[in-house]
């Protein structure tokens, strides 16, 4: 290899990188399940950040990084006008509902099965979740980014911290019911706990 291409694969690594831990974990839970039901829901969350990517190609945007890690995935694009930002945040969640959409089609038309029914769910759980007006979720973002181009960055801010609380509050609730009915069931009240330090970090950054 030469200096030149060494260069340019080391680039691309940094361009696109996934953790070790992450392929791990996959493969840990295909191993304990039985099941490739863990690698589907992989695929589904793929999917929905390909579309955020596509949707930042076509506003002329850049990307300048790929990234999977064990908490999910992420990209980093060059700076974008508000409009195209809020657009690039409500593509992953709408190619979700996409997707949702197919599956449930195909559920119910062609070949109903365990796992059209599991991917028919996924997508439309990460639509669910990530259409949700709470920051750093794409709902939040996209909400944030509508504000900014309306109103003036503090107001903008504290109108985008306050609606991510509304929304985050009773979504934590909900959380300690599933918990308390299941006995189990953590999955959510995890995500609201990320959430809720993810905002708290974010708020702390602006201030």
């Amino acid at each position: 290899m030469t200096v030149k291409e060494s260069t340019l694969c080391h680039t691309y690594m940094k361009k696109y990188s996934i953790s070790p831990l992450t392929v791990m974990i996959v493969a840990a839970f295909i191993v304990i399940d039985g099941s490739w039901f863990s690698l589907y829901t992989a695929a589904c969350a793929l999917w929905h950040e390909l579309a955020h990517i596509a949707a930042v190609k076509i506003a002329g945007g850049a990307l300048r990084s790929f990234s999977v890690r064990r908490f999910g995935m992420g990209i980093k694009t060059d700076a974008l006008s508000y409009r195209a930002e809020a657009g690039v945040a409500l593509a992953g969640p709408l190619a979700s509902l996409l997707a949702a959409g197919v599956f449930m089609v195909t559920a119910r038309c062609f070949c109903f099965n365990e796992t059209t029914v599991f991917l028919f769910f996924s997508n439309l759980a990460l639509f669910c979740l990530n259409i949700l007006p709470i920051f750093p979720l794409d709902g939040g973002r996209a909400l944030r980014a509508i504000l900014l181009s309306r109103i003036s960055y503090g107001r903008a801010m504290a109108v985008s911290k306050a609606i991510s609380v509304i929304f985050l509050l009773p979504l934590c609730t909900l959380s300690v019911i599933i918990l308390v009915k299941t006995g189990y069931n953590l999955s959510l009240l995890i995500i609201c706990i990320y959430l809720a330090v993810l905002l708290t970090g974010a708020v702390k950054n602006e201030n």
